[in-house]
């Protein structure tokens, strides 16, 4: 008897090993398919930094040695690490949510080797960024939310485990996460005693997230002494401003005035020069922009960035006091902008130079016989399909959408509907966020795009073919 059930046990981690496996091929099938991982000039210029010594300011220090660790002598390791990472959650939520439809290993993945295939998670998988995280951690974070109540203290664990973990690999997942938190706090206040025990999750993932973003600021002031450059932070809040409207508007009317403030001095020449067709990531990045001349005086690159943050802070600030409304507004439109913004030209970072221009970050940061690799690859020769894995991509994305706004209206377990307003709530925080502070890339929405199609997936699989009841 004994034997039968170790023989049982052997038997169904063999199959849930082959399930993970599944997935995880699935995850890097764009991959092999590109003949590469998928790089672009954030890529290899991040790697690059860290090559040559240059500390992170916006990882951790263990994300910063296992990247260069993978990354330097085979960039496929990496691929296949974050790949395991999405089977491993995608099995683990699909154990909160059971449907008949997912029973038995090889059915089970089948079913999520293809969701991986044909949404936006087999491209994050193949992509050499942790940009896979933010929906990883927006799932993890929701799923902990509304399922706390219920679950073993094994997924518990497990859940915060990986929020903690996706959180952790960039900075911007922070404020994410904050709104998020803040949401499942009202939507517990006003539930009537649904999912009352939501309460502890919430407390735990708020200690969690002041833990780390405390810990990734000491470390900034301890490693760096500069204020990061992030996605959340002012430089790029100043360049989207700038690009809406607020900020531009008012370095127009300060440069007009009798008496010049101080802080305007310098742009009050350098924004006529600014093309009206810039966006924001031009006005960051471009050789000819304002900020170009402060990146070219200072040989440490991060420095530059301090004294960039210390020129633009009192104009944005001063500028958010002038009229709050507008800035409001313009925070509002750049989010619903990026809400429904999915391009994978924004993702490969490309889209305005042929990647035969970057040649020099090619060869610093890969080995030689990776270099021949990437070369041969569809993307360097611009025969990857662009076009139409976007269309795929973004139909995906706005069915699931269509699906988690239904399935919040019709579904009659509370946990179910608390998990996917929480996603919602999510994404809607995610284009708000990087839409309304950074700027409009596809990139930043496709991070999350595929969350709304498996979480509505999952409770209408439910709720269509409800598990057995075993006697």
């Amino acid at each position: 008897m004994a034997a039968s059930k170790y023989s049982y046990f052997t038997l169904n981690v063999l199959l849930y090993a082959l399930s993970l496996l599944s997935v995880t091929l699935a995850g890097v099938t764009i991959a092999f398919y590109n003949g590469s991982p998928i790089v672009f000039d954030d890529s290899m210029g991040y790697f690059n930094t860290l090559k040559h010594g240059m500390v992170s300011h916006v990882r951790p220090s263990y994300y910063v040695d296992v990247f260069k660790w993978l990354v330097g002598p085979r960039p496929f390791y990496w691929l296949v690490l974050q790949s395991l990472f999405q089977a491993i959650v995608l099995h683990l939520v699909w154990s909160l949510i059971p449907s008949r439809l997912f029973e038995g290993a090889v059915r089970r993945a089948l079913i999520l080797s293809a969701f991986v295939l044909f949404t936006p998670l087999g491209f994050e998988s193949s992509y050499l960024m942790p940009d896979f995280s933010g929906g990883l951690m927006l799932l993890t974070a929701a799923a902990t939310l509304a399922f706390w109540s219920n679950t073993t203290f094994k997924i518990k664990f497990l859940l915060c485990s990986f929020t903690v973990l996706f959180l952790s690999f960039h900075i911007s997942n922070i404020p994410l996460l904050v709104f998020l938190l803040i949401a499942a706090s009202f939507s517990i206040l006003f539930s009537r005693g649904v999912c009352e025990k939501s309460w502890e999750a919430v407390i735990v993932l708020t200690v969690l997230a002041i833990g780390i973003t405390l810990s990734i600021n000491l470390r900034n002031v301890q490693d760096l002494k500069i204020s990061s450059p992030a996605p959340a932070g002012k430089l790029f809040a100043f360049a989207r401003f700038y690009e809406l409207g607020p900020v531009k508007e008012y370095i127009q009317e300060g440069c007009a005035q009798k008496d010049v403030a101080p802080s305007l001095t310098y742009f009050c020449d350098a924004h006529t020069k600014i093309p009206e067709d810039w966006d924001a990531q031009l006005l960051l990045w471009h050789g000819d922009s304002p900020f170009a001349a402060f990146r070219e005086t200072s040989d440490e690159r991060y420095l530059s960035w301090r004294d960039l943050r210390t020129q633009v802070s009192p104009i944005l600030e001063a500028a958010v006091v002038r009229s709050p409304g507008a800035f409001a507004y313009a925070f509002l439109k750049g989010g619903w902008e990026q809400l429904w913004r999915i391009s994978l030209s924004d993702a490969f970072g490309f889209g305005r130079e042929p990647l035969h221009m970057h040649n020099h970050l090619v060869e610093a940061v890969f080995s030689k016989s990776d270099i021949a690799r990437f070369k041969s690859s569809k993307q360097y020769q611009q025969k990857f399909p662009m076009k139409e894995l976007t269309v795929l991509y973004t139909a995906a994305y706005y069915i699931g959408l269509l699906l988690l706004v239904l399935l919040i209206r019709i579904s009659t377990s509370p946990e179910q509907q608390f998990f996917l307003c929480m996603l919602l709530v999510g994404i809607l925080a995610n284009a708000l966020i990087c839409g309304g502070l950074s700027g409009l890339d596809g990139r930043y929405q496709l991070r999350v795009a595929w969350v709304p199609l498996f979480a509505a997936s999952l409770v209408l699989f439910k709720w269509r073919f409800p598990p057995r009841k075993h006697s």
